[in-house]
């Protein structure tokens, strides 16, 4: 239902586009769907992968999308699992794209090359989508 008003909310031509994901082993993605919808809901362009994403895969979508954000969404995923992939996007995503991470599952730590902002509820999110061009 939430991906159906996702692309109903999205209008055809964007100011920004954002790419929500989860990295791998990470299956928890109803909050990231909910933020896609809120990205939407602001005007943008909502590139919604869902769960389980290799580094490599997100990496290709948000360049071959052309996307401003990459969101990606942890809640239990391991640290030294998810470190790596943090690592990996941060070092092949295009330089100016903002890394933004989001859950209960993110740790201080996860901020590897000092490149992702970690926001900690929706209200952060929403304040982030606005530098993008969104409008609330």
């Amino acid at each position: 239902l939430l991906a159906s008003l996702m692309r109903m909310y999205t209008p055809g031509k964007t100011p920004a586009k954002v790419l929500l994901a989860t990295p791998t082993g990470e299956q928890h993605a109803v909050a990231l769907l909910a933020a896609a919808m809120l990205t939407a809901a602001g005007g943008l362009g909502a590139v919604y992968l869902g769960s389980d994403l290799p580094a490599e895969e997100i990496v290709f979508a948000a360049k071959k999308t052309e996307c401003e954000a990459i969101l990606l969404g942890l809640t239990v995923v391991r640290e030294k699992d998810v470190e790596k992939d943090l690592e990996a996007i941060a070092r092949k995503a295009n330089p100016s794209t903002r890394l933004w991470l989001a859950g209960p599952g993110v740790k201080e730590k996860h901020k590897p090359q000092e490149r992702w902002t970690v926001l900690s509820d929706f209200h952060s999110l929403e304040a982030r989508l606005t530098t993008l061009g969104a409008k609330f």
